[in-house]
């Protein structure tokens, strides 16, 4: 008996957190996983000088602001050994902001074969970071392109607007 009331115990915590996060969410972080396409979400929170933060797929057509000196990390779902990778189509104004590292792939946990082979398609996250350099504004946009190049078949665009600390 004592098994299941730590069953009941555990469940009645899960569903506590899951309604915790739910109203920790605003409205624009609902339209943005419901709507990516057309999201036009915009991040305005001032961070520190030397502050990082991590934006994924989600954010893709949003509006972001940095502080100078703080790090933005885009992270970019892709298929492992597909040869489709991100890459960046269109620079940000490197006086505004410095591409910190170009597009990084870092393979996720992936299935095996029986073997211990990976399986080809597995999910690979390709990463860019960046950082506020001086107050102004600009974007970048990734586009997620084949191993034969070519026009990307899917992008990710970001507005960037750089203010000093404070």
């Amino acid at each position: 008996m004592p098994s299941r009331r730590l069953h009941v115990v555990g469940a009645t915590l899960l569903a506590v957190i899951v309604i915790a996060g739910a109203c920790g969410k605003d409205k624009n972080d609902s339209e943005a996983s419901t709507n990516s396409t057309a999201a036009t979400t915009t991040s305005t929170a001032k961070a520190l000088p030397g502050a990082s933060r991590v934006i994924d797929a989600s954010a893709s057509n949003s509006k972001q602001t940095l502080v100078v000196d703080e790090a933005l990390r885009i992270n970019l779902q892709t298929a492992g050994g597909s040869g489709f990778t991100w890459k960046i189509t269109t620079q940000p104004d490197p006086a505004i902001v410095e591409v910190e590292s170009p597009p990084t792939t870092t393979p996720s946990p992936s299935p095996t074969t029986k073997d211990g082979t990976p399986i080809v398609g597995a999910p690979e996250t390709v990463s860019t970071s960046l950082v506020g350099v001086a107050p102004g504004h600009t974007s970048i946009e990734l586009g997620h392109v084949g191993p034969t190049g070519g026009a990307p078949v899917d992008t990710f665009k970001i507005d960037i607007t750089v203010v000093n600390p404070g």
